[in-house]
């Protein structure tokens, strides 16, 4: 309504304007453009005091500010003794608490009841005696305050749950003990692996400073016998020692044998595919060949490591 007075009477004092200029030129009375002028004056005036004022930023935030604290909701009296209740053997337990005295109570559907003080209780009973804990939320309402919740949360105290913790830390001190008797077997046995290749280690170095250079000697040959013509141990023995062979001492040549870098099974495998290849011999002749005394020497589970991966 403000703003149509303000425009009529804008519009009215244009419109005046207009007539008093042309009373000035014809030389007409202007009593009558003067009264217009001001009847649309006082017009736009009356527009002017029915327009809403304008607040400014700071007027409105604390309008808005008071406005939220008249229309926020009271906080209900409530309250429960503990958040956390232990249960007993059986695996029941008790909640309790106040409450506004007018306020409704509920837990899981059910409304509980409460005393004039509002005071009250909750019996609850577990129904899985093996859980680690459960949770219940009481719930309080009142007309014209603000709903609130509280979370109880129930720990398991029955035998039936302290038996199950008890036999899972017995399965565990268990297996505890067992790995670390396992983790202790294998240390011992790195140890006494370790002791024993330091032990051969320095007989093999003894026994290098006491055969001085026929030692290095048959241990180059060893090698090459290994190495060329994939002989057994104890075939590299017997050529090493034969005095239609190289012709060494018996002690030199052992430590030959002893100290050479070589995989007999992987010789035997290489003396089979041989047989196989050259002579078309059968697995077990080429068995019997590779483990007789007269043939190659290998040992038995070197001859049958052979013949298992001949194919391979």
């Amino acid at each position: 309504m403000g703003t149509f007075l303000i425009i009529i009477g804008f519009l009215g004092i244009i419109g005046s304007f207009v007539y008093l200029i042309i009373c000035l030129i014809k030389k007409k009375k202007k009593k009558i453009a003067s009264f217009s002028i001001l009847g649309a004056f006082v017009i736009m005036i009356l527009g002017a005091a029915l327009f809403p004022p304008v607040e400014d930023e700071t007027a409105k935030a604390d309008k808005e500010e008071i406005n939220n604290k008249i229309e926020k909701k009271k906080e209900i009296e409530f309250t429960v003794e503990n958040s956390t209740i232990d249960t007993d053997d059986y695996g029941k337990a008790v909640v309790k608490g106040t409450v506004d005295p007018d306020a409704k109570l509920m837990v899981n559907g059910e409304e509980l009841t409460k005393d004039t003080k509002g005071a009250f209780t909750y019996d609850v009973s577990l129904e899985n005696k093996l859980d680690y804990s459960k949770e219940i939320t009481i719930s309080a309402s009142k007309k014209g305050y603000e709903d609130t919740n509280y979370i109880v949360t129930i720990l398991n105290k029955t035998r039936e749950y302290k038996e199950k913790i008890a036999k899972e830390e017995a399965a565990q001190k268990a297996a505890d003990e067992k790995e670390a008797e396992k983790a202790e077997k294998e240390a011992a046995e790195r140890k006494a692996i370790e002791e024993e290749e330091a032990r051969k280690e320095a007989a093999a170095q003894k026994e290098k400073e006491r055969l001085g250079a026929e030692g290095e000697s048959a241990l180059i040959k060893a090698q090459s016998y290994s190495d060329m013509m994939q002989m057994s141990k104890a075939g590299i023995y017997d050529q090493l020692t034969s005095e239609y062979g190289e012709q060494f001492s018996p002690e030199a040549a052992q430590y030959a044998v002893n100290n050479i870098e070589a995989d007999f099974n992987i010789n035997a495998l290489g003396k089979a595919k041989d047989y196989q290849e050259t002579m078309s011999m059968s697995p077990e002749a080429i068995r019997d060949q590779l483990t007789s005394e007269y043939g190659e020497k290998f040992t038995p589970s070197e001859a049958n490591y052979a013949i298992t991966h001949l194919n391979d």
